[in-house]
């Protein structure tokens, strides 16, 4: 007497009834198939100066039935569609729909490589005097646009320092994407005369 039939595949099924008296009736049943997900759109940016700066973003899911929701390796699924503070990586996105239906792909947050280098040369002040020069040169790694500070000043996009007494400078160059190295450069006093000797003799008869 079940009434109640579960566990079918989509496709087309014959049922049949018979009375207590031995006669049937026949009646075809279809189930469809309801379709889950069958992409997803993933945006993402990228982790900066080797930092969890990055990004997901989950945008449109295609087929499927809403509402959606989503793990991120194999997080908790939520409805959640943004992602913050990722390290650069390859990340698993699955989509969930409605009917317990998934869709599984992956998306790269790439790297800004912060500055990993830069060249100062400096021209050493002479006779004490405040008339050193640093003047900055390459920048390796990161992505420009650069500024650089000279201990503790302003950010600025300046590549030559004068009028430096002797001493050991800090300096910093900043990228685009606020990633920083640091360097240090010494300026040496090239002194002038510190002494002379002179020796007279003297003038006779006037």
């Amino acid at each position: 007497a079940t009434t109640a039939y579960t566990g079918f595949a989509a496709g087309t099924y014959s049922v049949i009834v018979k009375d207590a008296n031995g006669c049937t009736f026949t009646i075809s049943v279809t189930i469809t198939n309801i379709a889950g997900p069958t992409a997803l759109a993933l945006s993402s940016t990228n982790a900066s100066c080797g930092l969890s700066t990055g990004t997901v973003t989950i945008g449109a899911v295609t087929g499927g039935v809403a509402p959606y929701t989503y793990s991120i390796n194999g997080s908790a699924f939520t409805s959640t569609t943004s992602y913050t503070a990722l390290a650069s990586g390859t990340y698993t996105v699955i989509v969930k729909d409605a009917n317990g239906c998934t869709f599984t792909t992956t998306i790269i947050v790439g790297s800004n490589g912060a500055p990993t280098a830069l060249a100062v040369t400096t021209t050493n002040s002479t006779c004490g005097a405040s008339n050193g020069i640093l003047t900055i040169g390459a920048v390796t790694g990161g992505t420009g646009p650069y500024t650089y500070s000279v201990n503790g000043s302003p950010f600025t996009a300046t590549l030559i320092y004068g009028a430096k007494p002797a001493g050991t400078y800090t300096v910093i160059v900043k990228d685009a994407n606020g990633c920083t190295f640091t360097v240090t450069a010494t300026i040496i006093n090239s002194p002038g005369p510190t002494a002379l000797a002179v020796t007279s003799v003297n003038s006779t008869c006037g």
